[in-house]
């Protein structure tokens, strides 16, 4: 039932730029956030779990030359939705080396011209994404219980102690790989530098 509301919402959206002859010249990017989690878990909103429940969420898009019904198949992250939309609006920020993510485009309209970062680029892929959390502190949920001595204690959901983590998410259907690797272990041990 709550997500009447958004669905109203989209229909607004997508009314108003009918009404204003632009929706066909609009691209519309629809995505999810922890729907499993917030919905059928009960959890705080953010990756606390390395699981496919919160890391893999749907992406619908819309737009002008989109065939419709295609289902694209590849691995991509939020990180890549601010140089697709740049590229996109033909913002010169599109092509710049050092932002996180990688431009859709050449998955979404595959036919069209390349732009200049995508001459090099046989074709999109990513075989591995890079996942990390760092704990919102400890973050206690539910109902309250008394834990003795008259004190009352919540169930702990997130910790700084147990529930960080680096994991590495790889799909490579060519090669035959489905794999997640995940380390838990505190802030304090991350060590970046290179030695």
């Amino acid at each position: 039932r709550s997500l009447l509301s958004v669905d109203d919402l989209i229909v607004g959206v997508v009314n108003a730029l009918e009404e204003k002859s632009v929706l066909n010249n609009t691209w519309i990017f629809f995505t999810s956030d922890h729907g499993q989690n917030l919905g059928h878990y009960r959890l705080p909103s953010c990756k606390l779990n390395v699981y496919e429940h919160d890391v893999r969420v749907p992406l619908l898009v819309r737009g002008p030359g989109l065939p419709p019904g295609r289902v694209i198949d590849a691995l991509s992250g939020n990180t890549d939705l601010a140089p697709t939309i740049l590229e996109l609006a033909g913002g010169p920020a599109a092509i710049n080396p050092i932002m996180d993510g990688k431009s859709l485009v050449p998955l979404l309209l595959p036919g069209a011209a390349p732009a200049p970062q995508h001459q090099q680029q046989e074709h999109w892929q990513r075989t591995e994404f890079l996942i990390e959390y760092n704990s919102l502190g400890a973050v206690e949920r539910g109902a309250p219980v008394d834990c003795g001595r008259g004190e009352t204690c919540y169930h702990l959901v997130d910790s700084p102690h147990s529930n960080e983590y680096r994991a590495l998410r790889v799909i490579d259907k060519v090669a035959g790989r489905n794999l997640l690797f995940a380390e838990f272990t505190n802030l304090s041990d991350w060590n970046f530098s290179a030695t």
